[in-house]
Formats: structure tokens, C-alpha cells, sequence
């Protein structure tokens, strides 16, 4: 098993108390839950991404919208902004619905059918 700083996401052994790259407290992290939510969309693994923006969904996270705006309109990981876009649509901020709008228009194929499903699959309003 491979374990992450839970700041900088530096490769750590797993009994690492701090962290080797930042010195970060590796036994009890100062942030809390959302905020660590938020810092794995930066995370070097894939599928942490993908989990922490469908976690932040479903926590309806408001502090999380800008964040996922940034991944949903990064087109270099479009599984990345699909699940940045039902996470947005499930927060519903006029801000994130916007982008999400956006999206089901001129995304790109993975993020724009998402965004379409999330949306409920009916016509896409201009924003």
C-alpha cells in the first residue's frame, strides 16, 4: 500500500509521523474534513481525485464550488471535470450551475455528457 502526505501528497512509509517533504503532523491533521476534500483534487493518484470530488457532491461542500470549478474546467482530465460536474449540480450554486451549463455545451465528450445527465438530460439553457 502506498501512503501520501496528507499536505503535499509526498510518498511516505507508513509509519511516518511527519512528513519528509513539508513536516507535516502525519498523526492528527489540523484541517478538517472538506479541506483535506479539497486538497486531494490535487492528489498524484487518479482514482483520489475522482473520490473526493463525488465525496464533496454529496456533501452538498459550498467551500468546495471554486475548487471544482478550476478541475471542471481543466481539460486535460475530462473524467476529472465529469465528476467536478455532478458534484457542482448536486451543490447548486448559480456560479457552479453555470459552468456545469457550459460544460453540456462545449466541454469535452466525457465532461459534456456528464454534465448533460447531471443536468437531467433535458436541453442546455444558455448561461
Amino acid at each position: 500500500m502506498t501512503w501520501f502526505c496528507l499536505t503535499c501528497f509526498a510518498q511516505l512509509p507508513e509509519t511516518a509521523e511527519t512528513c519528509v517533504r513539508c513536516g507535516a503532523d502525519q498523526a492528527g491533521s489540523d484541517r478538517d474534513f472538506e479541506a483535506a476534500l479539497v486538497a486531494a483534487l490535487q492528489h498524484p493518484l487518479h482514482d483520489r481525485r475522482l473520490l473526493a470530488a463525488r465525496v464533496l457532491g454529496r456533501r452538498r461542500a459550498v467551500t468546495a464550488v471554486s475548487s471544482l470549478i478550476s478541475v471542471a474546467e481543466d481539460a486535460r482530465d475530462p473524467y476529472l471535470a465529469a465528476e467536478a460536474a455532478r458534484a457542482l449540480v448536486a451543490i447548486g450554486t448559480a456560479e457552479g450551475m453555470a459552468v456545469v451549463r457550459r460544460l453540456a455545451r462545449d466541454g469535452p465528450v466525457v465532461a459534456r455528457a456528464a454534465a448533460r445527465e447531471a443536468l437531467g438530460g433535458g436541453t442546455v439553457e444558455a448561461s
